[in-house]
């Protein structure tokens, strides 16, 4: 760690592909410029251009050269991208390590899930910091590696996300944004896979208890359940779990779980309501009146539009999150747009739930709140400008940048 108190750090923010990760990278590399820190940009997308090793290795051979000039005080990325193995998969030879350089992960999935320990000695370096979103997770991932890890919840851009003029082209009485799996028949999927008849009908009960319990997690299903089996299937589990398979596992549960939270929670909507899903193909299994399906959309360029345009904007959460939300609670607040969300503990530290966000706890509270507020457009202001006001004072990239800074100044009094 910096070896004084500074005023001023110079990061490395690491962009890699996917949906959410590069548009949150380069949000927090913005607000750690906003906040006076200089940033050097590693864009892992690029690699995708290169066809040979030998390409990877001078273009990170130009960023070893370029870095050493740079002088940063820490590397941040987002969950094991940080992680960088020279030459290109070799896991004996970690980047930052070599540089000497610190390295923090963002985890805003579940770390539990990502095999990205390649070794103890990598995960409890002094020069590695982990921060997570989910406070559960946090308890989990503390309890497992003996590692201390930070809470840090997502945020939003305020320049990106802020009040627009309604768009035609947009507006609904409910608008959402997200995808569901393609898949239509899990348990035959399962066996397709090759998976045991007993671990299909195993996993078909985790989902069906999870979904009775919101809020409790997939890992505190498993261990109840666990409890009441024979000795010999609870070795059986154990023995499994420790395997690269539960992996692949426990994300086919998340998977399920998302799809049929979020297929539900529209289809239990009110026929005479006018409601754009913007998402993926999976979506194309649900059919119902005043359902207009448009496809997904760019993230900073149409979402903003979407949320201002909308008149209820409704929010299911992932489902590896059992008590952290996404950046959609945020970046909708943002917008001075009205959020209608399911209901998660963070929502009561972050917000004051009634005053700034509107939730839900079950799918019968969502058809109600959704019919309620669907007729008060001014208390659907009030609680819309709240919500941005509590936003921008609080829950920015700037404030989860200026988080991670106070960390490192903290321990450098030290």
């Amino acid at each position: 760690m910096p070896n004084c108190r500074k005023s001023t750090y110079r990061v490395v923010v690491v962009v890699e592909k996917g949906i959410a990760a590069p548009n949150i990278m380069l949000d927090f590399a913005a607000a750690f410029e906003e906040l006076g820190h200089p940033v050097f940009l590693i864009d892992f997308r690029l690699l995708e251009t290169m066809a040979s090793d030998e390409e990877k290795i001078a273009y990170f051979e130009n960023i070893r050269k370029e870095l050493k000039h740079f002088e940063p005080d820490f590397a941040v990325g987002y969950g094991n991208s940080v992680f960088i193995s020279l030459p290109p998969n070799d896991p004996e030879r970690h980047f930052f390590e070599e540089m000497e350089i610190n390295y923090i992960s963002l985890f805003f999935d579940n770390p539990l899930l990502t095999g990205f320990i390649s070794s103890m000695l990598t995960l409890h370096s002094p020069r590695y910091t982990v921060f997570i979103w989910d406070r559960n997770h946090l308890a989990e991932f503390r309890r497992q590696h003996k590692k201390e890890a930070f809470y840090l919840p997502l945020a939003t851009n305020p320049k990106v996300f802020r009040p627009l003029a309604p768009e035609p082209e947009f507006e609904a009485d409910v608008s959402f944004i997200g995808s569901v799996s393609t898949t239509a028949d899990y348990d035959l999927e399962r066996i397709q896979n090759g998976w045991h008849e007993w671990l299909v009908g195993f996993a078909r009960n985790i989902v069906d208890a999870v979904r009775r319990h919101p809020g409790v997690t997939v890992t505190e299903i498993i261990h109840a359940f666990r409890d009441g089996f024979p000795d010999e299937t609870r070795k059986a589990l154990d023995d499994f779990s420790r395997q690269d398979d539960y992996t692949s596992f426990l994300l086919s549960l998340y998977d399920e779980i998302g799809a049929r939270d979020r297929m539900d929670a529209i289809r239990l909507l009110p026929d005479d309501l006018r409601v754009h899903v913007y998402g993926g193909p999976g979506w194309n299994r649900l059919s119902k009146p005043g359902l207009h399906l448009k496809g997904p959309v760019d993230y900073h360029r149409m979402a903003p539009l979407v949320y201002n345009s909308a008149r209820i904007n409704l929010n299911v959460t992932g489902s590896q999150l059992s008590a952290a939300v996404n950046q959609r609670v945020f970046d909708v607040a943002a917008c001075g747009a009205f959020l209608l969300t399911d209901y998660r503990t963070a929502l009561d530290e972050l917000f004051d739930v009634g005053r700034d966000v509107a939730c839900y706890r079950n799918l019968n509270e969502l058809k109600q709140l959704t019919d309620y507020y669907r007729g008060l457009p001014d208390l659907r202001l009030e609680i819309a400008a709240r919500g941005r006001q509590r936003v921008l004072a609080e829950h920015t990239y700037c404030h989860r940048a200026q988080r991670i800074i106070d960390l490192f100044q903290y321990r450098a009094s030290y």
